[in-house]
């Protein structure tokens, strides 16, 4: 209403009625398939339904960690690889789905739990070791080539520069496609024909210096090592894109590599990069040769795995059993429920 005069003094007077939808639903969320177990370090996979018209967020929150998940089939159908970090002994997984309104659902994702304990070595570090690796490697790089104390020096390498690089590895391999996925087949990993295993993935290893009393650093192995003859031809057991070849920090010749839906695997130490960033690889295809670059002191592969940014135990991928069992079998079940829509 105005102060006009007019109509008696009461002014002129205008009206609009706006229609309103309070939206209190909360998105559907409909788990339809999920590996039966989890173990600590490792992966799994779950395939669900989400719907809501309004649909705003979408996610898996595992831990303290966020999983981004892949359309599937058809509209409202989701996929996603999870991972447990090995480092960590609590896990629970659960799908959120919030919508514009700010409605927001929260599924658990019922996973068997499965803790595992890792090894801890005790590694002596001799004067040869530092003099030798340790200082080309600090040499290398401005940030540590200064560095005269030789613990010093050692930690620099070893901690300093390892998490720097594993920062990158970590930034490389966050990616997931958001293009809907019709299908995912995986073979096991076979990267080095005959290769024999000489350290494993999650070792928790504590350097010394003469005595143990004398502890100078501290790091994790986040890989599965293998070693067969000298530089030996790697290979890729599964399709992929290359996200990066070239040296890494401690990590040496490096080739990584993006397999789809957030897994990805790498292959460090090379002394032969046969791929480049960018590069589309087949199955079977010789990638790269085996080395002594970065920190290795033999020639070996440290062949190392990733679930969206977090490294998983690269045994189960190496195991054609568990993949059937935790992959094949849960997009199987998921499809007969999804086609019959």
């Amino acid at each position: 209403t105005d102060s006009s005069m007019w109509n008696f003094f009461r002014g002129n007077t205008a009206e609009k009625t706006i229609h309103i939808k309070v939206d209190h639903k909360r998105p559907n969320v409909n788990v339809l398939a999920n590996s039966y177990s989890i173990t600590q370090g490792g992966s799994a996979l779950v395939v669900f339904q989400a719907d809501d018209e309004n649909l705003k967020t979408l996610y898996i929150e595992a831990g303290d960690q966020i999983f981004k998940a892949q359309p599937y089939k058809k509209e409202g159908y989701f996929a996603a690889l999870i991972a447990w970090p090995f480092n960590k002994k609590e896990f629970n997984a659960k799908i959120i789905a919030i919508d514009k309104a700010n409605n927001k659902r929260t599924t658990d994702i019922p996973f068997y739990i499965k803790n595992k304990r890792y090894r801890v070595s005790w590694i002596k570090v001799k004067d040869k070791f530092i003099d030798g690796k340790i200082t080309d490697l600090a040499s290398s790089d401005p940030d540590y080539a200064t560095i005269s104390d030789k613990f010093d020096k050692l930690r620099a390498i070893n901690e300093t520069m390892r998490l720097k690089n594993e920062d990158q590895i970590h930034r490389l391999s966050k990616k997931v496609s958001t293009k809907v996925l019709d299908k995912w087949k995986i073979n096991k990993f076979r990267p080095l024909k005959h290769g024999a295993k000489v350290a494993n993935f999650g070792d928790e290893r504590h350097y010394y210096y003469q005595t143990k009393a004398h502890e100078v650093s501290h790091s994790y192995h986040v890989g599965y090592d293998l070693a067969s003859t000298k530089m030996a031809s790697i290979r890729t057991s599964n399709d992929g894109t290359v996200v990066f070849a070239g040296e890494n920090g401690i990590y040496g010749n490096m080739p990584m590599i993006d397999h789809g839906l957030g897994l990805y695997s790498l292959y460090g130490h090379c002394s032969q990069l046969l791929v480049k960033e960018g590069d589309k690889v087949k199955a079977n295809q010789i990638i790269a040769k085996t080395g002594i670059s970065g920190l290795a002191l033999g020639d070996h592969l440290h062949f190392g795995l990733l679930v969206q940014g977090q490294e998983v135990r690269p045994i189960e991928w190496l195991d054609q059993s568990w993949i059937r069992k935790n992959i094949d079998k849960v997009f199987h079940d998921a499809d007969k429920i999804i086609l019959s829509q």
